[in-house]
């Protein structure tokens, strides 16, 4: 380990000075189990010695609010979501009208037209972020009022049994045609 961390490039050999790493675990219980996850160890039955070879270090995602880090920006953000209130930029154009602001698709909540926005490399989203065209963003003020009827919406659903609202009618594109698939009832 000592040999792949920077951190402990700094501290003497174990075998020299055992105390100065006990004493590093005691102090500082969470960074040296980071320390100790980056690495992994791989034991092969070919492998004579038995000797335990060092494999590469994980490239991990630190988090900007706090120093944990993550195996995977998703990982980063649930933590972030759960752990610092961050929310996502999206809801800001997304108003009540349940239409995306860039192809004027109508969706049948605002619940669906951040689902369109979020989706990973959403068009839609780009087209908000390369600001050719400037979208108008929403106050916060707005944005907590909409987000306040989303999460009685999203309430709801769960004391139906649902993680999400049920679509009462399909998407329609802004040339008049249905998209997606069909709603049975």
């Amino acid at each position: 380990m000592k040999d792949r961390i920077s951190e402990c490039e700094k501290m003497p050999d174990p075998d020299d000075d055992p105390a100065c790493w006990t004493e590093f675990m005691k102090k500082n219980p969470r960074r040296w189990n980071e320390l100790v996850n980056m690495i992994m160890f791989h034991e092969s039955c070919c492998d004579s010695s038995g000797v335990k070879i060092l494999a590469h270090a994980v490239d991990l995602v630190m988090c900007s609010h706090c120093d944990a880090t993550f195996p995977s920006k998703k990982a980063c953000g649930s933590h972030a979501r759960a752990k610092h209130g961050v929310r996502c930029d999206q809801r800001y154009y997304a108003d009540g009208s349940a239409t995306c602001l860039v192809c004027a698709t109508s969706f049948s909540s605002r619940l669906r037209v951040l689902a369109h926005l979020c989706r990973k490399n959403s068009a839609c989203w780009a087209a908000v972020c390369s600001s050719k065209r400037p979208f108008r963003r929403l106050t916060d003020s707005k944005v907590a009022e909409l987000d306040a009827i989303d999460a009685a919406a999203r309430l709801a659903a769960q004391r139906e049994g649902r993680s999400t609202p049920l679509a009462l009618r399909q998407r329609r594109r802004a040339n008049g045609n249905f998209a997606g698939r069909a709603i049975l009832g």
